[in-house]
């Protein structure tokens, strides 16, 4: 018998949304792992990014681990209202990425513009 048996394991880390600021454009952080359990905190947290005075929003996917149906929904909700105020929605989607398969299967693509980097999605923001 060994000694993990009988005791409770830790849950699985959840997922989050870290906001940051990267050359005066805002960007969130998706981080860990993305499911229906997140999906409204996501979406509130980037539709509150509506009010600020920005040109556009980056959602940064570096570090997803596990991205479901729920989120995706809420990236094209997203895309549509940001584009309804004149707003432009980035993705970063690193070159390797298990996402970058899903990105090309649901066409996210078509509806914003996706990077494999940061900087490269900071860059089509600026001024």
């Amino acid at each position: 018998m060994s000694g993990d048996e009988g005791r409770e394991r830790a849950p699985a880390p959840a997922g989050r949304v870290e906001l940051i600021e990267l050359g005066g454009v805002p960007v969130a952080r998706l981080v860990g792992e993305i499911d229906l359990a997140v999906a409204p905190v996501v979406e509130a947290r980037l539709l509150g990014l509506l009010s600020a005075r920005n040109r556009g929003l980056i959602v940064d996917l570096s570090d997803v681990r596990y991205l479901d149906s729920s989120i995706v929904r809420v990236l094209f909700v997203v895309a549509d209202r940001f584009a309804a105020t004149g707003r432009e929605l980035h993705v970063v989607v690193p070159r390797g990425s298990r996402l970058v398969r899903l990105v090309s299967i649901i066409q996210l693509d078509a509806v914003v513009a996706v990077h494999y980097d940061l900087a490269a999605a900071a860059r089509s923001l600026e001024g």
